[in-house]
């Protein structure tokens, strides 16, 4: 959207819990516009911000993401896209292990292959970086 544009982006790992407040702040205001013409939208929302989304530190109280950890947990990665010049996350996304299945596949040449299928999740970026 025009001069919102930021002269330098970093796309990384999240990796701190600030990092995780930022994620939280971001992902539940980018749908409060659509909230009351579909309900369904506040309810995913609400539940993200509830389940995957927390920011309940791991057990032994660290200052690393939660969030990452989650998201780890399920054979996965969650990353932020940050405006280096304003220390400001500008998107997320978080892709995560779906399943994993054997392939019994009779015409290969191998007895079967492991077939692993990803979901990405909690894709927002914030409106004025569009």
């Amino acid at each position: 959207k025009g001069d919102a544009a930021p002269r330098s982006v970093r796309i990384c790992p999240i990796a701190s819990l600030p990092e995780d407040g930022q994620v939280r702040d971001l992902y539940g205001k980018i749908y409060v516009h659509l909230y009351e013409e579909y309900p369904a939208i506040r309810k995913m929302v609400k539940s993200a911000l509830k389940m995957d989304l927390r920011t309940h530190p791991a057990k032994g109280g660290n200052d690393y993401s939660a969030i990452r950890n989650r998201f780890k947990d399920k054979d996965g990665e969650f990353w932020i896209a940050k405006d280096v010049d304003k220390s400001r996350i500008i998107g997320c996304v978080g892709v995560r292990q779906r399943k994993k299945r054997e392939n019994d596949d009779k015409t290969s040449m191998t007895s079967s292959t492991v077939v692993v299928e990803y979901e990405v999740q909690r894709l927002v970026v914030d409106d004025q970086y569009r």
